[in-house]
């Protein structure tokens, strides 16, 4: 007997040890069909009791006691289930929880989720934790109640955390009993067969499977049955329909006034929260900018930002701002009454993490290192290894956006993966305390160094664009890590064409950070950083330093006696001579550079010596040998394809034929310019194009013209974020004084103001087709040319590689055909598209759409 009792007290405490736990006490209450006041009536409790037992507030006094209770309950008299008895027959209900607040910012998404809806059976909402998944799906299922006559029936599963308890969950929301003899699934099936209702099954993610089991099911079986969902991933049933749920909107970057920012959903949301809050909180001018910081260093997530709002109540928006560095520490204290994954950003993070394989955390912890973005090539190199092999690596990264950890986005053709901020800085955490932080960031770097050095020119450019939020995370690190200074060194030398073309100061000031923290680099590596700092100090004015600069470096590559760098170097040492008056030094410097370019066959130092060269011989009063010398600069580019270096070579001839007045010549070089740094979207390179077709508008007289060609130069240059100087600052200004006193004060403002009110893309359309010299033929409509439809396909061919640049030689190796045949397709574009030259065919293919990629 007392072997029995022992044995009876163990078995008890083991119950009470599974049951007391407050998921495990939640989805037991479920199992058995009942409310919570209901079974806080059995138990003889009351039902605050219960609630707080469930939420963990409060434990059970005698807990062996309430598991007996408990166990006694989960023995039901054996029946078929049937549904709770209903007036009239009807098995209309709507169970929905009342809204406590309002839905703020999502009309859009309550009408478009509603269409979807209407066209779906099963469709489920999915999105990251803590985006609003679940407010969502509870208003729409509100909007579309009416519309089901046997109901809308709330199925909660957050806390059901044994997947057997999902139909359980289901049966006990309808009201049914629960049976012995046969599986609830066929019951479910059995009371909903004949129904018209809409099940709304919460937080679906960790019993997923089992979910899809039972939404395919009843949906076979009950033709009257819609199933709307919430889950961090789909369910992977057929016919399923997805929406993404996306953080609220942001105010864009031209909402500068206080009714524009206080309209965007993230900031409405905030300022309702906040001055519940603190009541005497609002929007103003002053607290606006902060506002929209702290909204938009959370991701714009709703739970977020109502948990940062909540803050407001004993911190200002700029003490807010400060501490959401320490995110997961400060955003907690949700309602007490909502589920504990809810209450706090690291809970809800916590949540899905635990939802994931090893393979997935391991994954994700990886991607944190990239800022910005990837690619999956990019994914693969930096964090495979023999834990995940990089062949696997796109597999996974599937599944973490099918759980919606990672944000999949496509972008000029292209997929590319981000982790939203929030999720980023966890999956840090998770890196560090993996002790994988170090090795991970090394292999980044490494990405970072194969990638400036794998291609060049146009493609080149794109690139280091495209992962400049990389680039600069890489350089950080190596700013601040101990011995990795030199590798720092390579990557930010590797970057001189991003630096030259507008962000001097950075690249300036980080070289001088790596040169300072890696004092024993090898001397090439140190030989040229020291160069490009002093190339990049000289145009920033600073000739004492840039002259310290290029001077230790010309001496390294001496001692090294190494032609090729010392030919960069002398390059950078004449740039900046001649950048501080000195000409005369310049031009010995550059051409001691292009007779070492020269003799070790370097064609791309030949050309940039020789546009600098010419340059100087310009400054020199010498212009017939500055333009003999462009045009040998000209002749070595094009043979090379060297594309910059064209552009470049253009723009300096264009700049010297103003000079000799000669300005339709100059508007010719400049057109030709453009399709150049069109072809590697250099924005600055275009500007400066655009401004000097303005200077040889105003000197052929074209007033209007000018002005407008000028505004748009100095539109773009704005917002291109640095200060570029036009490249003849005299001429300018004589132009802009000309172009307004031929026009009036009143018509020069207009003109001017046209200019700055195009896009970039209708400058340079404006800067080629319009007032073509008298005798030249119009630039038809893009797509209404008499002859577009008449294009073959090689045409169109010749147009795109045309377009890009590329000229009849390089055409006919990449079509394998004859230069002969390349001439006569361009003769017949110009006659079909009724245009007269190159330039002209690359707008027409631009504008209408026929760019495309080169063709290999």
């Amino acid at each position: 007997m007392a072997r029995r009792r022992s044995t009876e007290q163990a078995d008890a405490q083991g119950v009470a040890e599974q049951v007391l736990p407050p998921e495990a006490l939640r989805a037991r209450r479920v199992a058995l069909g009942l409310t919570q006041a209901g079974l806080a009536a059995r138990l003889g409790v009351t039902a605050n009791t219960l609630a707080r037992w469930e939420r963990g507030e409060l434990r059970a006094a005698h807990p062996q006691q309430l598991a007996r209770r408990l166990a006694r309950l989960e023995r039901p008299p054996a029946r078929r289930p049937r549904p709770t008895p209903r007036a009239g027959g009807a098995l209309r209900q709507q169970h929905l929880p009342a809204e406590l607040g309002a839905l703020i910012g999502r009309d859009q998404e309550v009408a478009d989720v509603q269409r979807r809806l209407a066209r779906s059976r099963l469709l489920t909402l999915v999105g990251v934790g803590g985006v609003g998944k679940t407010r969502l799906a509870f208003r729409v299922a509100s909007e579309v109640a009416s519309q089901y006559t046997d109901g809308v029936w709330l199925v909660e599963l957050g806390s059901v955390a044994d997947p057997t308890l999902v139909a359980h969950a289901v049966a006990a929301s309808l009201g049914m009993r629960e049976a012995t003899d046969r599986p609830m699934l066929d019951a479910l099936a059995d009371v909903l067969r004949s129904r018209r209702a809409l099940l709304l099954l919460d937080n679906c993610e960790h019993v997923v499977t089992t979910c899809a089991e039972l939404a395919s099911l009843l949906l076979r079986s009950c033709p009257g049955l819609r199933i709307l969902a919430t889950s961090r991933q789909p369910l992977g049933v057929v016919g399923e329909a997805r929406w993404q749920v996306q953080p609220l909107a942001l105010p864009g970057s031209s909402a500068v006034q206080l009714s524009q920012i206080a309209e965007c959903p993230a900031v409405q949301l905030f300022v309702e929260r906040a001055s519940s809050a603190r009541c005497t909180f609002t929007l103003t001018d002053q607290n606006a900018p902060g506002v929209v910081a702290v909204c938009r260093r959370v991701d714009a997530l709703p739970l977020a930002i109502e948990l940062a709002a909540a803050r407001i109540a004993v911190l200002t928006i700029d003490e807010l701002l400060q501490r959401l560095d320490d995110r997961f520490g400060l955003l907690t204290g949700g309602p007490r009454t909502a589920p504990a994954r809810q209450q706090a950003l690291r809970a809800t993070l916590d949540w899905s993490w635990e939802l994931l394989s090893a393979q997935e955390q391991l994954l994700l912890r990886r991607l944190a290192v990239f800022a910005g973005g990837w690619a999956l090539e990019a994914a693969s190199m930096v964090c495979g290894d023999d834990q995940l092999r990089r062949d696997e690596v796109a597999a996974v990264s599937w599944r973490l956006v099918a759980s919606s950890m990672v944000v999949a986005e496509e972008r000029a053709g292209a997929m590319r993966y981000r982790l939203l901020e929030t999720v980023r800085t966890y999956a840090w955490e998770q890196l560090e305390a993996a002790g994988e932080a170090e090795v991970v960031r090394a292999r980044h770097r490494a990405w970072c160094l194969a990638l400036i050095s794998s291609s060049r020119g146009a493609e080149w450019a794109r690139a280091i664009e495209l992962e400049l939020s990389n680039v600069r995370a890489a350089l950080d690190w190596s700013e601040t890590e101990e011995g990795a200074g030199e590798a720092g060194l390579q990557l930010a030398t590797g970057l001189r064409g991003l630096w030259v073309r507008g962000r001097r100061r950075e690249g300036r000031d980080r070289l001088v950070q790596l040169l300072a923290r890696s004092p024993a680099s090898s001397p090439r590596v140190r030989a040229r950083a020291l160069a490009l700092a002093g190339h990049l100090t000289a145009m920033l004015g600073d000739d004492a330093a840039a002259e310290t600069f290029v001077n230790q470096s010309l001496d390294l590559w001496r001692r090294l006696g190494d032609p090729h760098g010392l030919a960069d170097a002398l390059c950078d040492a004449g740039s900046g001579a001649h950048l501080r008056g000195d000409h005369v030094a310049a031009a010995r410097l550059i051409r001691e550079s292009l007779t070492l370019a020269e003799t070790v066959g370097n064609t791309y130092r030949q050309c940039q010596g020789l546009m600098l060269l010419g340059a100087v011989l310009r400054s020199l009063g010498g212009h017939d040998e500055a333009a003999a010398t462009f045009a040998a600069g000209l002749a070595v580019a094009r043979a090379h394809d060297h594309a910059e270096s064209t552009a470049f070579l253009l723009l300096e001839s264009a700049n010297l034929a103003l000079l000799r007045d000669d300005p339709v010549h100059a508007a010719a070089l400049l057109k030709d310019s453009l399709i150049y740094w069109r072809r590697f979207d250099s924005a600055h390179g275009l500007a400066r194009s655009i401004e000097a077709l303005g200077r040889a508008a105003c000197a052929s007289g074209q007033a209007t013209r000018a002005a407008r060609l000028l505004g748009a130069a100095e539109v773009t240059r704005e917002q291109l974020g640095v200060t570029l100087r036009p490249d003849d600052p005299v001429e300018h200004q004589r132009a802009v004084a000309a172009a307004r006193g031929r026009l009036g004060e009143k018509r020069f403002a207009a003109a001017w103001s046209a200019g700055r009110a195009m896009s970039l893309a209708q400058a340079v359309t404006y800067a080629v087709v319009a007032q073509e010299p008298r005798g030249s033929r119009k630039l038809a409509h893009p797509g209404r040319a008499a002859g577009a439809e008449a294009l073959t396909t090689r045409e169109r061919d010749v147009i795109r590689l045309v377009a890009h640049g590329l000229g009849n030689r390089q055409i006919a190796e990449r079509l394998i055909v004859s230069e002969r045949t390349v001439a006569a397709h361009i003769e017949h574009v110009l006659n079909k598209l009724g245009v007269s030259s190159r330039t002209q065919i690359a707008l027409w293919a631009a504008a209408s759409g026929q760019l495309g990629p080169e063709r290999s």
